[in-house]
């Protein structure tokens, strides 16, 4: 049996956008920095994608107590700095209005051990998010209305093509009421584990 971690909806739910940047298009890349997550092909993403549409922002929340788990990676946005907004440390109940901001989330993980809460709490908040079609992320394909990008190693043409999609979009998606919450979690797993042990 599997059981999907749940979001807390009371949090995590659609709410009108307060359009803090108006007439800019906002990307949303969260988790900690290191290459599972693919921070760098986020980077030469947005690089390629900044290109074509001048009005386009990375909004970034990479912070992490342990650095050197991003030692090597590429993540030099040097030129793009007016074009980026780096969300330092900020406590999880903060969150949901940094995402309802945006316009998209980006997902490229290498590999991701759970289903990606934060990629989980933009689907909640009515944001699209554009994830990579491997390892946990294929339950959480399965259970949203997620945009995949195929491989272990993300194709950039893929995720450019899913950026312009939510570009022309330029709505947040539908909200995902099938997303489970914290209390269905819990009582999953309490049924779950009383079935092994009663």
């Amino acid at each position: 049996r599997t059981l999907i971690q749940g979001v807390d909806r009371s949090l995590f739910h659609p709410a009108p956008r307060r359009d803090l940047y108006p007439g800019r298009f906002l990307i949303f890349s969260g988790g900690k920095a290191e290459p599972r997550k693919g921070q760098d092909i986020v980077v030469k993403a947005f690089r390629i994608f900044a290109k074509r549409h001048l009005e386009a922002m990375l909004v970034t929340a990479w912070d992490s107590p342990w650095p050197q788990l991003a030692a090597g990676m590429d993540l030099d946005l040097s030129g793009l700095h007016d074009r980026v907004i780096a969300i330092k440390s900020t406590p999880n109940s903060l969150m949901a209005p940094i995402y309802r901001e945006c316009h998209v989330g980006l997902f490229p993980n290498r590999c991701e051990g759970g289903t990606n809460l934060v990629a989980m709490e933009c689907i909640a908040c009515g944001i699209p998010a554009v994830v990579s079609a491997n390892t946990g992320h294929l339950d959480l394909l399965r259970l949203t209305g997620a945009r995949p990008v195929h491989g272990n190693e993300p194709g950039l043409d893929e995720i450019l093509l899913e950026l312009e999609r939510a570009y022309d979009d330029g709505h947040q998606a539908p909200p995902r009421d099938d997303l489970p919450g914290w209390d269905q979690t819990a009582a999953g797993l309490i049924e779950a584990v009383a079935c092994v042990s009663p």
